[in-house]
């Protein structure tokens, strides 16, 4: 399952995915799909099992841009951090 915001780039609401991940059944994977950064996605990773990310992780944070190694590399470590 995955929850969205309003549009491409736009954060879900994490009350949206808490009331989604309390009526799923265990056995399916919930994942946020738009709006993550490196900002939000520890907080997205305690109730997701999962993020989709692009833009955060362009140079500059354009969507027309080139992937940003090491806008990965901060947005990986933010991920791993313990929520």
């Amino acid at each position: 399952m995955i929850v969205t915001g309003a549009g491409t780039g736009r954060a879900a609401d994490l009350d949206d995915a808490r009331r989604v991940r309390a009526v799923l059944p265990e056995n399916v994977p919930l994942f946020v799909g738009s709006g993550v950064t490196l900002d939000n996605v520890r907080e997205m990773l305690d109730v997701a099992d999962g993020v989709i990310v692009g833009t955060a992780l362009k140079a500059d944070g354009v969507v027309a841009e080139p992937v940003a190694p090491e806008r990965v590399r901060r947005f990986v470590a933010a991920a791993k951090e313990k929520g």
